[in-house]
């Protein structure tokens, strides 16, 4: 699907009232979880490597994962995203 140039700057502008929306809901998460959520997304690292690096076990690490990212999935919901 082609997108008119005149859509872009609407659409850019969607885009980034979106991003903005994410950090503002990343930023809501309790520390330890958005830590581990940065580390896995900006940084590429594996649960059992975050869980390594921070001498915990991967469970835990799996677990805070699962929660921020059950978070983050309510607040697109509830922004319709």
């Amino acid at each position: 699907m082609l997108i008119e140039s005149r859509d872009e700057p609407e659409r850019a502008l969607e885009q980034t009232r979106a991003n903005q929306y994410l950090r503002a809901a990343v930023d809501e998460l309790p520390v330890r979880q958005r830590e581990f959520l940065l580390m896995h997304v900006d940084d590429g690292l594996t649960d059992k490597q975050i869980a390594k690096q921070r001498g915990l076990t991967y469970r835990i690490v799996l677990r805070d994962l699962t929660r921020a990212y059950a978070a983050l999935r309510r607040h697109v919901v509830a922004e319709d995203l």
